[in-house]
């Protein structure tokens, strides 16, 4: 043992033990009446919150077969909008929706996208306009020019989107583009058909030389001899201008002089061939 450390018996120690015990502090009651009390308030809210879940689920259930089943929301007006060229019998093959079919029955997305099969059409929104009313909004393509394809001539947009068959003599005004083939056009495609590239640069030719007016009459049409090379014709005068499509910008610059000695001169172009990059060849009228 220790020489300083006390003497510690087993009679101390349980003294000690029961000592430790007798100073714990009783539990107060009013602490044990507030946590009893916290306890059923907790209760109580969750049992009201659960109540007034379960009562909203039953009312949102009965609203929804409310919403769903009257004939409140039942479609009795279609009302299409933006129409030019297409007239509403046009569409309802492709919107079919009857008279009596509850508004919120009905796809909007799957409408508008069967609206769209029509080549005609550019855009569609689709709306409702409660409690009974259906609204489609659209735009429609429109025609710029013609193409020739396999015998058959078709409208395109400036997009060059196709758009339909002409038939008969419709469009008459309309510049017609043709010389290279292009694969027939697929009536039973959903999506817009777009012309192959080498009529693209010639529809956007025809849109830059219609804008400023660069012949100074309008254009007949244009035929595509190659990929490189093509004519425009005008209307009254009957003139060919041939171009190299890799330098159109080069050639189309030297047309203003051209014109300008061909008034000066009194003489009547009857061809230009800029298709060579430093020169032009002009045959006038009178000329063999």
């Amino acid at each position: 043992m220790a020489p300083n450390a006390a003497a510690i018996s087993r009679g101390d120690v349980r003294a000690f033990q029961l000592g430790y015990r007798t100073k714990r502090k009783p539990i107060s009651f009013h602490v044990l009446y507030e946590k009893v009390l916290s306890f059923v308030s907790d209760l109580l809210k969750f049992i009201g919150i659960s109540m007034l879940l379960f009562a909203s689920m039953l009312a949102g259930n009965k609203a929804y077969t409310y919403v769903f089943q009257t004939d409140y929301f039942s479609v009795d007006e279609v009302v299409v909008t933006g129409l030019v060229t297409l007239k509403e019998e046009d569409l309802k093959s492709y919107f079919n929706v009857q008279a009596g079919n509850n508004t919120f029955r009905l796809d909007l997305q799957e409408i508008s996208k069967n609206l769209m099969a029509n080549s005609w059409l550019e855009t569609v929104s689709v709306r409702r306009e409660l409690p009974n009313r259906l609204i489609i909004d659209v735009t429609e393509r429109k025609p710029f020019a013609k193409i020739l394809a396999h015998g058959k001539v078709f409208l395109v947009d400036m997009k060059g989107s196709i758009i339909s068959e002409v038939k008969k003599q419709n469009y008459k005004s309309l510049p017609i583009i043709g010389g290279l083939s292009i694969e027939k056009p697929d009536k039973e495609s959903k999506e817009s058909l777009v012309v192959p590239g080498i009529f693209m640069t010639a529809l956007k030719l025809l849109k830059f030389v219609q804008k400023t007016n660069l012949l100074q009459e309008p254009i007949a049409g244009i035929r595509i001899d190659n990929r490189y090379e093509m004519a425009m014709i005008t209307q009254g005068r009957r003139m060919e201008v041939r171009v190299d499509t890799q330098h159109l910008t080069n050639g189309l610059s030297r047309l203003g002089a051209i014109f300008d000695y061909a008034n000066m001169e009194g003489k009547t172009i009857k061809s230009i061939d800029l298709f060579y990059r430093n020169k032009a060849v002009v045959k006038f009228v009178e000329d063999n």
